[in-house]
């Protein structure tokens, strides 16, 4: 009997663990009136390119009823930020429990198959600022469609504002965004033509008052046909990102003609961050030339009057590094993160990281000659080595190694605790 019972506890337990968790809560006005159609998402924080920054957690966002309740399942435990946006054009999100600014966000914690029912978020007045202004369109361009997206570029948590997009009739050139706090701003504007795409971008900067007699001038996107190569020849490759340094622009992903040559569309004036999808492991990119001029490396920079053009990505094969990772006992750890840190920490093409399998043992591949340090965690968030700030107390506890062309003697690495 009590092998039964304890068989069923046993059972209710696992039942209890598998479920998913789940939200819900509701969204009112300053008076308690409830709102409805309020769109309500969820964000887990993560590192992306060495940033910290909100990631959007649910597949479909979920929308309060005519009681401003809202309820849905979350795709795992853990720490999340809740955002609800009213409906309207110029709606300001609110953040979780019920600020306009981002960084002053309450995260929510759900564990397990529990059902988190948080406190009212409510809408009261907010102080936002007004950006106005016109956007310039080229010459004779009829634009389908006209986008503005407003973004926050001094870096905070999250920072995209909703589109707007701008109706076709009376004076479409006009604009009037509003924002929730003072900052640095780029507004964007995507404009869709008969046959091509237009883009334009301005910052501004809100200091506690509405900016008037903003500027944006649209101009067409330049076409730069890209080319992979190992000692001169072609390597097949998937994609090619190009990532612009100024945030404001939109990145460029490599489309493939008829011919199966690659080309990057919509460039502008601005630094690009190059990366290459489907590399062979054992390469690196070792030199970047844009219309026969080299630039920096991993990099390109197309200037207002040349656009167009060509990108010759030149790779080179690398030194492989293999290790082992063990504890303060001298056992082998089996899953560690082992990330390697170039002393150039703004080359985020040259990190890599690996997982040590049962025995300990670690591989990397392609590795470009250069100073770097190797760091072996037990446990650490996705990306987060790229991070200064993350890496500055574990600096001390790296190995040093220096990468030439020939082969390197394997690597014995102690693993780092990260624990909170």
């Amino acid at each position: 009997m009590m092998d039964w019972k304890m068989g069923k506890l046993v059972l209710v337990v696992a039942l209890l663990l598998s479920q998913a968790p789940a939200i819900s809560g509701r969204i009112v006005t300053a008076d308690g009136a409830p709102l409805r159609d309020v769109t309500i998402q969820l964000y887990r924080s993560e590192y992306i390119d060495g940033v910290l920054r909100w990631i959007g957690a649910l597949r479909r966002t979920l929308r309060t009823d005519a009681n401003g309740e809202f309820q849905g399942e979350l795709p795992a435990p853990g720490t999340y930020y809740l955002s609800a946006l009213a409906p309207g054009q110029q709606s300001i999100a609110r953040y979780y429990p019920g600020t306009v600014d981002p960084s002053q966000a309450v995260t929510i914690e759900v564990k397990s198959g529990e059902a988190v029912r948080i406190r009212d978020v409510v809408f009261g007045p907010a102080s936002t600022f007004a950006i106005r202004g016109r956007f310039i369109k080229p010459a004779g361009v009829q634009p389908r469609t006209a986008v503005l997206s407003v973004l926050r570029v001094d870096n905070p948590p999250i920072s995209q504002m909703p589109a707007i997009r701008l109706g076709l009739n009376g004076d479409p050139e006009l604009f009037e965004a509003r924002v929730p706090s003072s900052g640095k701003y780029a507004l964007s504007f995507t404009l869709k033509g008969e046959d091509a795409w237009f883009f334009g971008t301005s910052f501004v900067d809100v200091n506690n008052a509405d900016v008037e007699n903003v500027t944006v001038v649209a101009a067409r996107g330049g076409s730069v046909a890209v080319r992979v190569l190992l000692h001169n020849e072609p390597v097949s490759v998937t994609q090619i990102h190009a990532d612009p340094d100024n945030h404001a622009f939109l990145p460029a992903l490599s489309q493939s003609s008829s011919a199966g040559a690659l080309a990057l569309e919509r460039i502008y004036a601005t630094t690009y961050k190059i990366a290459v999808e489907g590399l062979p492991a054992d390469l690196y990119i070792s030199g970047v030339r844009f219309n026969g001029v080299d630039s920096v490396v991993p990099a390109f920079t197309p200037l207002e009057n040349a656009l167009e053009g060509s990108l010759d990505i030149y790779v080179t094969k690398g030194s492989p590094i293999d290790g082992s990772v063990t504890d303060e006992n001298g056992t082998a750890v089996k899953g560690a993160t082992v990330a390697l840190v170039p002393l150039e920490r703004n080359r985020h093409d040259l990190y890599q990281d690996a997982a040590s399998d049962a025995n300990g043992i670690f591989q990397l591949e392609g590795v470009a000659p250069g100073t770097y340090k190797l760091f072996a965690w037990d446990s650490v968030p996705a990306g987060a080595f790229l991070n200064a700030d993350f890496l500055k107390p574990f600096e001390s506890l790296g190995r040093e190694i220096t990468v030439g062309h020939g082969a390197l003697p394997k690597e014995s690495l102690r693993i780092i605790h990260n624990h909170p």
